[in-house]
C-alpha cells in the first residue's frame, strides 16, 4: 500500500521479495522455468491486467511515518520531500504526479545537500585505493590473529569472520580467551537472531574462529592485529611476541588510537611489515579504517592492509603519524572549543542539543559518555606530561573522572549525563559543578547562541583538519570528510566538516575561528586558511 510505498521511498532500504509481494509490488516469485511460470500466471488472470499507472491507490494517514522520517533524517532533504511525492500517487493522476516527481527530482539534484553527498560517494572510492599501490599485488590474507577479546578486538574478530577468514583470538590467559571467545560468538548470535545470517554462516564463523593464549598459534597467521589497552609498552611486548613466531612476510598492526606505530615497533625484526590499523568501535559495525604507514612501511605492505580492509567491507583511509591521526586530532579540537564554551558559560546539555541541530547524531558530551570518559582522560595525562596539551586546560572531565563518573559504562553510570535510570538525563550535580568550577578560575558569565556554539566548534575542528592538510597528515579534504561522516557521524547530506566550511563561506569561518582565537589565546595555531 500506499504507507509502505513512502516508507521505502523515505528509508532506501530495500525489502525482500517475499515481502515486496505481501506490499502488493509484485505479482509473481516463481522457481524453475520463468516461460512455463508466466504462461500459467497469465492463464490464470480472470482478465487482462490494468497498467499499474491507471490503478487506483487508496489513501493513508502518513501523520506517524512523518514524524518518523523527520526524526531520523537529522535535517537531509531528499527523505521528507521524497515521502510527500509518493504520497501524490493517492490525490493525482499518474502523468500529473510524474510531472512533479521530475520537477522535484531536478531540485533536489542541484542542491548543496545532493552535491555533498555525490562528492561523498565518489570520494568514498578513490580514498580506498591510493594511486601508488596500484602497481603492487595485495598478499592473500586467510588466517588472522586478533590480540585482545576485549570489545573492539571481539569486533574486529567478528569482522573478519564474516569475510570468511579463519581467525585466532589471543589473550593474556585461557580464562580471558574465553571471554573473548564468548564476546565474539555474541555478536554472531546477534546477527543470527536478526536474521542478517543464516544458521549454516553461523556456524562456519563459529567453526573459524579459536581462541587461547599460546602465541605460537600466530605462526602460519598472514595479519595480526593487537587490540590491547592502550599503552605503549603493552603493545610494543605484543608486536615482540608475534615478531617472534610469525613470517616476515605476515603483516603485524596495532589499533592504538593515538600512539605512534614507529615506536610500537622500533627495533623488531621485518621493519616494512608493521603499520597501524586503526578500527572504530564497534568494528563488526563501523565501515571506517585509518590506514597508518610508519616511516619504513612498504608499499607492498600497505596494498595489503587497504585490499583486506576493503574485503571486510571497511572504508580505508591512509593517515600520517600524529597525536590522533585524522580523526581522533580532530575530535580533541572540537571537545577542546566545546569545553571551553562551558567553561565560559554554556551548558553541557546545551553545547551537545546545538550539535544535535546541525545533524550529529549526539553532542561530545554524550559521546564521551557512551565511550567512557577515562579514555581521553588518559589520553591528555599523557599530552601533559609530554608537554604537547596546547594552551588553555580545563580539567572538570578530569574531576568527573577522579569521582567515578566515567560515563554510561561506569560502575556509578554517571558521566555528564545520569544514566542510573537507563535513559542519560541532564544531571543538577553537573551544574553545580560546572558552576563552582566557574567560580574557582572566575569564568564564566558569557552566553552562546546555538548557532554561535555550532559555529565555533566547527571553527575549531576545520582549523584543525586545514593544518593535518598543510602537514601531508591527510592527502586531501575529501578523506578527511570521509574520516568524519563514517567514523564520527558528521552528517552525510552536509558533506563533513570542509564542505560545510566551504558552503558556509571563508569570511564566516575566518570570524569564527578569530572568536575562538580570542576567547583563548594561545590555544589555537592558526592554519593558513585562517591566517589574518
Amino acid at each position: 500500500g500506499l504507507e509502505q510505498a513512502a516508507r521505502m521511498a523515505a528509508s532506501g532500504k530495500p525489502v525482500n521479495a517475499s515481502a515486496f509481494k505481501d506490499f502488493g509490488g509484485l505479482d509473481l516469485i516463481f522457481e524453475g522455468d520463468p516461460m512455463t511460470a508466466l504462461a500459467a500466471f497469465r492463464d490464470s488472470l480472470p482478465e487482462r491486467p490494468v497498467n499499474t499507472s491507471g490503478r487506483p491507490v487508496e489513501d493513508a494517514d502518513l501523520s506517524a511515518l512523518k514524524a518518523e522520517i523527520a526524526k531520523s533524517a537529522k535535517g537531509a532533504e531528499a527523505p521528507m520531500i521524497a515521502l510527500e511525492t509518493t504520497a501524490l500517487a493517492a490525490t493525482l493522476p499518474f502523468a500529473e504526479g510524474s510531472k512533479i516527481e521530475r520537477q522535484t527530482h531536478l531540485e533536489l539534484r542541484d542542491s548543496a545537500q545532493s552535491r555533498a553527498l555525490r562528492r561523498l560517494f565518489f570520494a568514498s572510492r578513490s580514498v580506498t585505493r591510493p594511486a601508488r599501490l596500484k602497481a603492487h599485488e595485495p598478499a592473500r590474507i586467510s588466517h588472522a590473529v586478533i590480540v585482545g577479546g576485549g570489545l573492539m578486538g571481539a569486533g574486529i574478530a567478528a569482522s573478519c569472520l564474516a569475510s570468511g577468514h579463519r581467525v585466532t583470538l589471543l589473550e593474556r590467559d585461557v580464562e580471558s580467551a574465553e571471554a573473548g571467545r564468548g564476546r565474539v560468538e555474541a555478536i554472531i548470535a546477534r546477527d543470527l537472531a536478526s536474521g542478517r545470517i543464516t544458521g549454516d554462516k553461523a556456524e562456519a564463523r563459529r567453526a573459524n574462529l579459536s581462541a587461547g593464549a599460546n602465541y605460537a598459534a600466530a605462526f602460519d597467521a598472514d595479519i595480526a592485529i593487537e587490540a590491547v589497552f592502550e599503552d605503549p609498552d603493552i603493545k610494543r611486548a605484543v608486536f615482540s611476541q608475534l615478531a617472534a613466531v610469525m613470517s616476515e612476510e605476515a603483516l603485524i598492526a596495532t589499533n592504538t588510537s593515538y600512539l605512534d606505530p614507529n615506536v610500537i615497533s622500533q627495533g623488531l625484526p621485518g621493519p616494512g611489515r608493521f603499520l597501524g590499523l586503526h578500527f572504530f568501535s564497534p568494528a563488526n559495525i563501523m565501515k571506517l579504517v585509518e590506514v597508518v604507514g610508519t616511516s619504513v612501511t612498504t608499499d607492498q605492505t600497505m596494498a595489503t592492509a587497504f585490499a583486506f580492509a576493503r574485503g571486510l567491507g571497511k572504508i580505508p583511509v591512509e593517515t600520517g603519524v600524529c597525536d590522533g591521526f585524522i580523526g581522533n586530532r580532530i575530535l580533541s579540537a572540537y571537545r577542546r572549543q566545546a569545553d571551553y564554551m562551558v567553561a565560559d558559560g554554556a551548558s553541557p546539555y546545551e553545547v551537545d542539543a546545538a550539535m544535535r541541530t546541525l545533524g550529529m547524531p549526539m553532542g561530545p558530551y554524550e559521546l564521551q559518555d557512551l565511550t567512557g570518559l577515562q579514555i581521553s582522560w588518559a589520553n591528555r595525562k599523557r599530552q601533559r606530561a609530554a608537554g604537547t596539551w596546547p594552551g588553555r586546560y580545563v580539567d572538570i572531565a578530569d574531576r568527573l573522572c577522579e569521582l567515578g563518573r566515567q560515563g554510561r559504562g561506569s560502575p556509578m553510570k554517571k558521566g555528564w549525563y545520569d544514566h542510573s535510570g537507563g535513559k542519560g538525563e541532564p544531571d543538577p550535580e553537573i551544574e553545580a559543578m560546572v558552576s563552582a568550577w566557574r567560580q574557582e578560575h572566575a569564568t564564566g558569565g558569557q552566553t552562546f547562541s546555538a548557532d554561535e556554539i555550532v559555529l565555533r566548534i566547527m571553527a575549531a575542528i576545520v582549523n584543525e583538519a586545514n593544518l593535518i592538510l598543510e602537514q601531508g597528515i591527510a592527502d586531501s579534504d575529501t578523506a578527511i570528510d570521509i574520516v568524519w561522516t563514517e567514523g564520527y557521524g558528521f552528517p552525510k547530506h552536509l558533506g563533513g566538516p570542509m564542505f560545510w566550511a566551504e558552503e558556509t563561506g571563508i569570511d564566516r569561518m575566518r570570524a569564527a575561528f578569530g572568536a575562538i582565537d580570542a576567547q583563548s589565546p594561545g590555544s589555537w595555531t592558526a592554519s593558513r586558511a585562517f591566517k589574518r
